[in-house]
């Protein structure tokens, strides 16, 4: 019976239409291996050679849901995904090319990173990273193809972290030289306002008057 459950998700997974029915299918299937792997390992042949192919036609949540599978199963089956590593992992490699093409030229830039290819990215090197670990030895076919292409992602990387902070110590200093101007004309303007009303209020005082009784010089 669990033989022909877990066909049946994945029929539905692989040819629905509808992304959402899709997500729900492979949710569904990511319990089923988590609860009962012992119980499908004798299918992971059919099951690798169904999921291989619909990495290629997935796209958006569908394709990160299976990007989950994927690791669900080098979770739960270990070793025993050697014997069909052949299936998915140059096509995933294939994935991991085109990311970095669209990766590398936004982070030498230092412009926004956004979009959905973008966002495809750490799903799929999660996927990977976990892979190559369960895989081991057998893994070697892609080693040093996969260090090269996280290599060029981590120097991009940061130099778009030294781009992003030498801007923001750029925008800093402006705000700082700007608000230090500000508080100097706002200090300048007082004393100008200060002198000013010192002198208004000299010109308004009246002239002083004397009471002393005044003494004229008598002609005869």
């Amino acid at each position: 019976m669990l033989p022909t459950l877990v066909e049946s998700i994945l029929r539905i997974a692989l040819d629905a239409v509808h992304s959402k029915v899709q997500v729900a299918a492979l949710s569904a299937f990511i319990a089923i291996v988590e609860q009962s792997s012992h119980l499908i390992e004798h299918f992971l042949e059919t099951i690798y050679q169904n999921l291989s192919n619909a990495l290629l036609t997935m796209r958006n949540r569908s394709l990160h849901l299976l990007y989950e599978v994927f690791s669900t199963l080098a979770d739960c089956f270990g070793e025993a995904i050697a014997a069909n590593k052949g299936m998915f992992m140059p096509t995933l490699m294939g994935k991991f090319k085109i990311c970095n093409e669209l990766m590398l030229p936004l982070l030498r830039s230092g412009g926004a990173i956004s979009g959905g290819g973008v966002r495809e990215c750490l799903p799929l090197m999660e996927c990977i990273a976990l892979n190559a670990s369960t895989l081991g030895m057998d893994y070697q076919a892609w080693a040093l193809e996969t260090l090269d292409l996280a290599l060029e992602l981590i120097e991009a990387g940061l130099l778009h972290c030294s781009l992003a902070s030498s801007g923001s110590e750029e925008e800093v200093s402006e705000r700082t030289n700007e608000r230090t101007s500000e508080r100097t004309n706002e200090r300048m303007s007082e004393r100008t306002n200060e002198r000013t009303n010192e002198r208004t209020n000299e010109w308004l005082q009246p002239p002083p008057t004397s009471t002393a009784k005044q003494n004229y010089p008598t002609v005869f």
